[in-house]
């Protein structure tokens, strides 16, 4: 701590910057660095997490590029400006990105963040050395917590003033960030550090000194570390370690977070306190952490060696480097099997996985990802690269996990079939883990997804049972194989389509990816994993962002397979949860999604009415997992009763029926809502975040007709205008008289719930009103819908085995209301209006 007056620092914000302006496109040799704002477009990045802009500045050299938010509101969680939103190596030229870096800033603990007063580039760098840019900033609260709290004081805002420099040496991977703090309006504690997100889709945290599993004490670095051998984004201490975010636990399940903090300290008015790190961006951890340890002058050792197999060196494999039993870095061994990196002294051991991440598709390896907020020539270049091939990253897959440098040599599997599929594999044999096993993934078990038919992967030799299907609506393929090491083997699994369901397309209206912030599959691999489990309508409902999956379908092969509706779900937690579909993503913040953390309000009627307000357009809201995170529970739901109105909101179109593989508590509540008036679309959806769980088997039929090329935004109003739907968890109930349908009394209704032959039903239930009133057994049933007066009908569908060897669920299926209007004169509901308050 020194003394240093608040007019200094404040004028900091006032030296004269270097204003020369740059071409920020042209591509550096060694020795060179630059620093400025940006003009032009060409000079942006692309990759999953790409946001930057023109008017957004840029620090670079010949070997790493990060972009700094210029002072306009910025996207994903966190708007302010001044801290890095990109990153990423320099690469070949015309090569898509791979931008993994979300948000990247300076903060006080995990919510007391800093907004900035003035950005200044101090030295461009066109005179040699460094290039520099300043943020002057002030304290400002994490606005995602004060939101989703609704407690817009939750945070105690000091007025601290914060003073970063970013400064990037040539010939460095390295950005020096150094961050000075002043108490401007009285003495205050702060927990001086940084917070860091980025993609999770395509890289993992892990933590220096324990790996994957999180940290607890001090480390010398944090950060996300790429499931390929392209990029990984670190914070790295300066001279004093750091230890991870206090108070993360608060933001635990929203928001998958690194970061490194230092101990608390005591600002005095009118003092100063300055710490030092770096963020580094950089091929594999190894080239960082060696960095740093050079950087800082400390004590090393170098250690380089080869990693092998029975055909020869292996490129792509994960070096795990332990020093003294401690996990110490990772390295990505180059195109001969080599790697190198200098530690700290002590004892060297190395655990080389040579693995994979355990999921493949049927693109190439090396296929970049799709960042949907990156500028349109990014965008562009991905498709192109997605559609024509690129060059393959190498990633050593198939070649198992070794306490040392040996590998195995894989074998491969074919498997083909007549259309998308998804694969799983289950090691049989003896499959030996390693001790102190630091990596990622697990070799056991290996899942794959085609959307063409095809799909090649590298397998660790060995004895595997394979099952292939396409969801419930066909039949599946079960076969055990052997696989040699540097042999092939062939599968052709035809799928046999189980039944017919004309007019009607299976699809999921609540499912994620990447553009969630707890979305762990990218857009590119969402919408193969979907085809995959037989889906045809894919939703796009990702927290809080609204991102066009469409331009991606027709590159991958998809366009007739499958369709996407752009949507979005909006998250507030205390309000509840909601999809709205369909939509158009824009150029605004987060593809032009309601922000609603930062517009708070007093009733969930004013939430919805500034989403509304928000877009323009038509489209459906639908209550998601409405008991838990949702309308009703927020609102107090019992039957005939809102609890609290104020917590409530009447204005929906859609409602789960089927959450996850959760049913059972939903039925009363949409029996319930239809009982009093709510005549609204019931929907089944898996809420998948990730290529696992009930993604394929929860879903809704919709009566849009057959071909999913030909699908519309107006045939999805349409569809929720008519109430028909079937929502399914295995099953599909075919009837006589459409779901949603208005009938005269007496009417006859035929059902049949047709399945697969792995799937089973036991029995058929007709609810009138509410209440089931006839159970028929078997899978088909026939009944008049007697009544004299206005009624509704529902049909469900049970089945009592699981659905193995596919999911361990039961069947189930439930169709949207038929509607008896006895009078002719217009449907009323049996039990009149809801009750609103205790």
């Amino acid at each position: 701590m020194r003394s240093l007056s608040l007019l200094f620092v404040l004028a900091l914000s006032a030296c004269g910057g270097d204003s020369t302006p740059l071409d920020l496109t042209e591509r550096l040799g060694a020795g060179e660095s630059r620093a400025g704002r940006i003009g032009d477009a060409a000079a942006l990045i692309g990759g999953p997490s790409a946001e930057a802009q023109v008017g957004d500045f840029k620090i670079y050299n010949d070997r790493v590029q990060y972009f700094v938010q210029s002072m306009r509101d910025g996207g994903f969680m966190v708007r302010y400006g001044g801290m890095v939103i990109d990153g990423d190596v320099v690469r070949a030229e015309g090569e898509p990105g791979r931008d993994i870096v979300e948000e990247w800033t300076p903060a006080l603990g995990v919510v007391r963040l800093f907004e900035p007063i003035s950005i200044t580039v101090v030295a461009n760098g066109s005179a040699g050395g460094a290039a520099h840019i300043r943020v002057i900033s002030r304290e400002a609260p994490l606005e995602f917590i004060t939101g989703t709290l609704e407690a817009p004081d939750f945070v105690d805002i000091e007025g601290v003033i914060a003073v970063t420099d970013y400064r990037l040496e040539p010939d460095g991977y390295l950005l020096d960030v150094e961050t000075r703090l002043l108490a401007s309006e009285r003495d205050t504690s702060v927990i001086p550090g940084d917070l860091m997100l980025a993609a999770q889709e395509v890289s993992a945290i892990w933590d220096e000194g324990s790996g994957f599993e999180r940290a607890t004490e001090a480390f010398d670095w944090t950060g996300f570390v790429g499931h390929r051998a392209d990029v990984s984004a670190l914070l790295l201490a300066g001279e004093d370690p750091i230890e991870g975010p206090p108070g993360v636990g608060l933001i635990d399940g929203l928001l998958t977070v690194a970061g490194g903090y230092g101990p608390e300290v005591e600002l005095t008015s009118g003092d100063v306190h300055v710490y030092n790190r770096f963020y580094g961006v950089g091929p594999d951890p190894a080239t960082l952490t060696t960095e740093r340890l050079e950087r800082l002058g400390l004590a090393s050792q170098e250690v380089s060696d080869q990693v092998t197999a029975p055909d020869g060196p292996v490129a792509g494999a994960r070096v795990n480097i332990f020093v003294d039993d401690a996990p110490y870095t990772v390295a990505i061994t180059d195109e001969e099997g080599r790697f190198s990196a200098k530690v700290p002294a002590g004892t060297v051991r190395y655990v080389t996985d040579g693995r994979h991440r355990g999921r493949f598709f049927d693109t190439a390896l090396g296929a970049p990802e799709y960042g949907p907020y990156a500028s349109e020539t990014e965008r562009s270049r991905t498709l192109s690269a997605l559609r024509e091939g690129t060059g393959v990253l190498p990633v050593a897959a198939g070649r198992g996990l070794v306490d040392g440098l040996v590998l195995e040599e894989p074998g491969s599997l074919l498997v083909t079939s007549n259309g998308p599929f998804e694969l799983r594999a289950w090691r049989t044999d003896a499959n030996p883990t390693v001790e102190g096993d630091v990596a990622l993934h697990g070799s056991s078990s290996l899942r794959g997804w085609s959307g063409h038919g095809a799909l090649t992967i590298p397998v660790v030799p060995g004895d595997y049972r394979l099952l292939v299907h396409r969801g419930p609506r066909f039949e599946i393929v079960e076969t055990t194989v052997t696989v040699e090491a540097g042999g092939s083997v062939a599968v052709d699994a035809t799928l046999d389509r189980a039944f017919e369901h004309a007019g009607f397309l299976l699809g999921d209206p609540h499912i994620h990816a990447a553009p969630s912030s707890d979305g762990d599959v990218s857009m590119v691999h969402r919408l193969q994993n979907a085809a995959g489990v037989g889906l045809q309508i894919h939703f796009g409902t990702d927290h809080d962002a609204v991102a066009d999956y469409r331009p991606l379908l027709e590159p991958l092969g998809l366009d007739g397979t499958l369709a996407s509706v752009v949507a979005d779900e909006v998250s507030p937690s205390l309000r509840g949860h909601t999809n709205i579909y369909p939509l158009s993503q824009t150029s605004e913040r987060n593809g032009g999604a309601h922000i609603w953390w930062e517009h708070l309000v007093e009733t969930t009627d004013e939430h919805v009415a500034k989403v509304r307000a928000k877009h323009e357009d038509r489209f459906i809201l639908q209550l998601n997992h409405p008991l838990l995170g949702g309308f009703a529970g927020a609102g107090n739901w019992s039957p005939g009763v809102i609890g609290d109105p104020e917590a409530w909101s009447d204005d929906f179109q859609a409602v789960e029926l089927l959450s996850g593989t959760e049913y059972e508590s939903y039925i009363p509540l949409y029996l319930d809502l239809v009982s009093h008036g709510f005549v609204v679309t019931p929907t089944g959806a898996s809420d998948a975040h990730d290529v696992g769980g009930s993604i394929g088997l929860s879903a809704t039929y919709f009566a849009v007709g057959d071909d999913p090329g030909m699908l519309t935004d107006a045939d999805i109003l349409d569809v929720f205008d008519r109430r028909a739907t079937v929502v399914s968890r295995g099953l599909f109930i075919d009837t006589d008289v459409a779901p949603g349908a208005t009938v005269a009394p007496g009417t006859t209704l035929v059902a049949e719930a047709k399945h697969a032959s792995w799937v089973g039903v036991d029995r058929m239930v007709l609810y009138k009103d509410g209440v089931a009133i006839d159970t028929v057994q078997g899978a088909s049933a026939t009944w008049s819908l007697d009544s004299t007066e206005d009624a509704f009908f529902v049909v469900e569908a049970v089945g009592d085995t699981p659905m193995e060897p596919v999911w361990g669920s039961t069947p189930w299926a439930m169709t949207a209301a038929i509607f008896v209007d006895a009078g002719a004169d217009g449907w009323t509901a049996p039990l009149g209006p809801m009750q609103y308050g205790e």
